[in-house]
């Protein structure tokens, strides 16, 4: 009788967790919108290439995005900078923060994402990648939004 009662207990456990999980905030649920995400065509042979978008913040928190996954690819955020020399360079940004309510945009010459990887001449269509968004004030404090970088000439 005690094993049966065990038995029901477990099973009533895994049904409730399964619910609460069904029932948690999911990748689509993100306080961030993705909009016009598109990367330049790779040059033949090349390794990398430059992909711009814009990220609005609909949420009434600070939202930072830590960075990007894409498979088979180093994605990472640069700023272009402009040196007193007229030398042009791009340095790494670690991560970028958006404001609640607000908008910004990753544009040529400016923010932008730096895609790398042996992977990326055999691109046709565009990159599927996540970016990893932190927002303190939200349970997971930590999400992921899907981003299909378009490719364009």
């Amino acid at each position: 009788m005690e094993f049966k009662s065990r038995r029901n207990h477990f099973l009533v456990s895994i049904i409730s967790l399964l619910f609460f999980f069904s029932c948690s905030e999911s990748g689509r649920d993100t306080p961030i919108e993705v909009i016009d995400a598109y990367l330049k065509k790779p040059l033949e042979g090349a390794l990398s290439t430059a992909a711009y978008m814009s990220l609005k913040n609909i949420s009434d928190n600070k939202i930072k995005i830590k960075g990007l996954t894409c498979n088979n690819l180093l994605a990472e955020f640069h700023q272009t900078v402009i040196k007193d020399s007229g030398m042009t360079s791009m340095n790494k940004l670690n991560l970028l923060t958006v404001e609640p309510k607000s908008e910004i945009t990753l544009v040529p010459g400016k923010a932008h994402i730096m895609l790398m990887g042996k992977s990326m001449s055999n691109k046709t269509k565009g990159i599927n990648c996540d970016l990893i968004i932190e927002d303190i004030d939200s349970f997971p404090p930590f999400k992921r939004a899907p981003v299909f970088f378009e490719i364009r000439d």
